[in-house]
């Protein structure tokens, strides 16, 4: 069925590229007049000329003008590094000669902060904070918009893929394996469970290991503590589950478990069915029935359910 669909995406693509002007319908916007651009999260992020900007993925720069980037930076920034996320932009720079690489962000205006020291910078959550990892301090701290360190108790921090204003911490980093010890911090940086344990963690001769101390969505996640699993109500702020096993958790939250594990690896650890021609990338999501076409200067899905 993909091969099928692919081909057809194919005569879609090649019409795509040599569309050169800004078209809209009801279903989707091809913006298609600059040097370069991506999908950030929520925005997109352009290059025209020595200009940079963001843009509404509606195709509307509304109040958002274009701006240039320090000389230097401007010719080491990775772009497509840049993710967006709560008002702030991250990125990183392309590897030096010695492998190194920067990291830091920038508003919707190109007001960039950035220090050598920083690595590993997370989303910035609705609060205005991020983690970044400090090689001078060789832990993880906790920054401001601003780029000051405003926490730095904790030396390991993970921020909560599916809401970054949730952080996971633990005041020293793991080094005997011991899944004990964890703790969460709001959006305030107050803590509000501790205590935690490991949930999951994969088999360290996997291609891709991962561990989670809590896993869900936006609206719930799991976590495990004194060897018992609860659910956590993100919106109500409170435990509303318990389970004495994992056995019994699966029987009750199976359909969730799957569904977060589908969606994580979806849009975290590889896209699914996706195939290339001629610099045009075509990804279908069979489940959600999406046929998603990319270019160096395009993102766009298009719906296979009719309506």
């Amino acid at each position: 069925m993909i091969r099928r669909i692919s081909k057809v995406l194919i005569l879609v693509a090649c019409l795509l590229i040599l569309c050169s002007c800004k078209k809209q319908n009801n279903s989707f916007v091809v913006i298609t007049d600059f040097d370069y651009f991506k999908d950030a999260g929520d925005i997109g992020f352009y290059k025209k000329g020595d200009l940079y900007g963001f843009i509404y993925l509606n195709g509307d720069t509304g109040d958002l003008e274009p701006f240039t980037l320090d000389k230097e930076l401007s010719g080491i920034i990775d772009l497509d590094s840049i993710k967006y996320s709560n008002g702030i932009a991250t990125f990183s720079t392309v590897p030096g000669e010695d492998g190194t690489v920067y990291y830091g962000f920038m508003d919707l205006q190109g007001n960039v902060v950035m220090k050598k020291e920083w690595g590993q910078i997370s989303p910035f959550s609705s609060s205005g904070y991020a983690s970044v990892y400090d090689n001078t301090l060789q832990k993880y701290v906790i920054i401001d918009k601003s780029g000051n360190i405003v926490r730095d108790r904790q030396s390991y921090v993970e921020t909560y893929y599916p809401e970054p204003g949730i952080f996971i911490c633990r005041d020293t980093f793991d080094t005997d394996h011991s899944h004990t010890d964890y703790y969460l911090l709001d959006k305030n940086l107050n803590i509000f469970l501790e205590g935690l344990e490991v949930y999951y963690e994969s088999d360290e001769n996997s291609a891709h290991t991962r561990q989670y101390t809590i896993f869900g969505d936006d609206k719930k996640f799991i976590y495990k503590k004194n060897n018992k699993y609860y659910i956590y109500d993100i919106k109500e702020n409170k435990t509303v589950a318990e389970y004495n096993s994992y056995e019994e958790l699966l029987e009750s939250q199976k359909d969730f478990i799957y569904d977060c594990q589908y969606q994580y690896a979806n849009k975290y650890e590889h896209q699914l069915a996706t195939e290339s021609y001629m610099d045009v990338y075509i990804h279908f999501d069979e489940k959600k029935a999406l046929i998603c076409l990319s270019t160096k200067t395009a993102k766009h899905c298009l719906s296979l359910i009719p309506t």
